[in-house]
């Protein structure tokens, strides 16, 4: 199987996927599936990707699915119901991050321009991190924050360790 992940930074900063990434490596036996990243930029971006999607379809023989990870950011974002709405016509999961990926996996909101580098910090520690992250699995990651459906998704897909500390 092919997992497209959909996430909202830049190709080069490519933040959220080094947490979503991250957070696979750690939770899931990944290696036995093909997964695919695709940086949309921002948040308004992550429902145009369409040829992008359909480009890793073409290239991978096999099943694909694909899951668009989107901040949360606030209940009034119009952008919200976009991506609920592109996800349900086209079959797609949505693991959302409340209020935001840098806040789910760091307990914290970070400034724009200091985004990799708390991510690249992130890195050097991530399994003590992941390992009392207690936030990646809620069922209803809108009822409170920090938390999301992350886990949740990838359940649907992927196969846990089942030697994680």
């Amino acid at each position: 199987m092919q997992i497209i992940l959909i996430t909202e930074s830049t190709k080069s900063c490519n933040s959220d996927y080094k947490y979503i990434k991250s957070c696979l490596d750690y939770f899931y036996c990944s290696r036995e599936n093909a997964i695919k990243n695709i940086s949309a930029k921002c948040k308004s971006e992550l429902i145009k990707q369409d040829v992008k999607i359909e480009n890793l379809r073409k290239r991978f023989h096999g099943h694909s699915e694909v899951i668009i990870c989107a901040d949360f950011d606030d209940k009034e974002d119009p952008d919200n119901g976009r991506i609920i709405k592109y996800a349900r016509k086209n079959g797609y999961n949505i693991a959302w991050m409340n209020i935001d990926v840098e806040e789910v996996f760091l307990g914290k909101r970070i400034k724009k321009k200091d985004k990799s580098k708390e991510a690249l910090n992130f890195l050097k520690k991530k399994d003590i991190l992941l390992c009392k992250n207690d936030c990646l699995a809620e069922c209803e990651p809108f009822k409170k924050h920090p938390c999301s459906n992350l886990l949740v998704v990838l359940d649907k897909y992927l196969k846990r360790k089942s030697n994680i500390n």
